[in-house]
């Protein structure tokens, strides 16, 4: 055996020698090389699943907002391009709400623009579609949108026996099947804002009905308009969602069990 000199350590490997340089020379890179953190991974997971799962919304969101305008596509015209016996003589105007006995501004210009196309004769009939309150619903004045709209137009020149009235359309795709359903419209007119128009358009259509549009433009752009406009892309989806359950009869059975007329 060698003798060990005094106060000298022994003399290591190689390997050994190597290693506690390494480690000597290079402590943050071996700190670098150890594995993350357990409490990193859940984190960094729940980070990819948060972004796989808003990739999918907007992909759902797309696509709806495609079909939607895709289905709707060609179907505006302008008051001057229907004539009655070419095309529908059957305009639904569909509600946007009232305050009091009064339609709101957006609401009026849908119907002053019914007004116009059944004084050009383009069309013989208006079907307002609304939500009207039970009578034992409210206390006081009861909100009757589809009556207000009436009102309105059999003050603006309309015949009373031209306006028919549905109280039940709570939005766009129940005024749609209703119209087809209960009214037996397999051709009509829909009166709206620009904005509207394409869902309303394809609402009908989904509902089985020959739809042509005519929009009302007179609405200034202001936030509120852009409002609306930006509510269509949420809308657009919930239609499409609408359609897909009435295909499938769930939406119906479900009604069904609630006893829903």
């Amino acid at each position: 055996m060698r003798r060990l000199r005094a106060g000298v350590p022994p003399e290591l490997p190689a390997a050994g020698r190597h290693r506690q340089a390494a480690a000597g020379r290079h402590p943050r890179s071996a700190a670098a090389a150890r594995p993350p953190a357990p409490a990193a991974r859940p984190a960094r997971c729940a980070g990819v699943a948060t972004l796989a799962v808003v990739a999918v919304l907007t992909a759902i969101t797309a696509g709806c907002n495609v079909v939607v305008h895709a289905v709707a596509a060609g179907r505006r015209r302008t008051p001057g391009q229907l004539h009655a016996g070419v095309t529908p003589d059957t305009a639904m105007v569909l509600g946007a709400g009232v305050r009091g006995q009064r339609p709101t501004p957006y609401l009026a210009a849908r119907l002053d623009l019914a007004v116009r196309l059944w004084r050009e004769g383009a069309i013989s009939r208006i079907l307002v579609s609304g939500w009207a309150e039970a009578p034992g619903d409210a206390a006081g004045v009861r909100y009757d949108e589809p009556a207000v709209m009436a009102d309105y137009l059999v003050a603006h020149g309309v015949a009373r026996g031209a306006v028919l009235r549905d109280p039940a359309g709570l939005d766009t795709w129940t005024s749609a099947v209703r119209a087809r359903r209960l009214h037996g419209l397999d051709a009509m007119v829909v009166v709206t804002q620009a904005y509207h128009l394409p869902r309303a358009l394809a609402a009908a259509r989904m509902a089985g009905i020959d739809a042509l549009g005519v929009a009302d433009t007179t609405r200034d752009h202001n936030a509120k308009w852009w409002r609306y406009r930006l509510r269509e892309v949420p809308a657009c989806v919930k239609l499409v969602g609408e359609w897909a359950l009435s295909r499938t009869g769930l939406r119906d059975a479900a009604r069904a069990r609630r006893g829903d007329q």
